[in-house]
């Protein structure tokens, strides 16, 4: 996934129960967007979504490094999120799963990303 302006590889979340599906490259508002798909042994679902558009997630402009990394959650419907925006990155995870959940798979995408850098 070079089109994002760095390589991206999906994070290995197989410790925490999740096995990926797939990964999609989508059409963003600027540019691509990259979507990885995971699912647990009970079939429930989590997407990690990655923009280079952090100005969606009111962060710096394009391109520009945000200075700190805090972490946010919110719910739509039955739907949770837990975001960041980190460098010139916005993420999203999002699943059918309580915040605990979606707080300890976002610590460990986040704690990979930046081995990875």
């Amino acid at each position: 996934m070079q089109r994002m302006g760095s390589p991206m590889k999906p994070p290995h979340l197989q410790s925490l129960g999740y096995a990926l599906d797939g990964g999609r490259l989508l059409p963003g508002d600027k540019g691509p967007v990259a979507q990885f798909m995971y699912h647990d042994s009970a079939g429930a679902k989590l997407t990690l979504y990655l923009s280079n558009e952090i100005t969606v997630l009111g962060a710096a402009a394009p391109g520009q490094k945000n200075q700190e990394t805090a972490f946010r959650f919110a719910q739509e419907g039955s739907v949770n999120v837990f975001y960041w925006v980190n460098g010139p990155f916005g993420y999203a995870i999002s699943a059918d799963a309580d915040k605990a959940e979606l707080a300890r798979v976002s610590g460990e995408v986040y704690r990979q990303l930046e081995a990875s850098r």
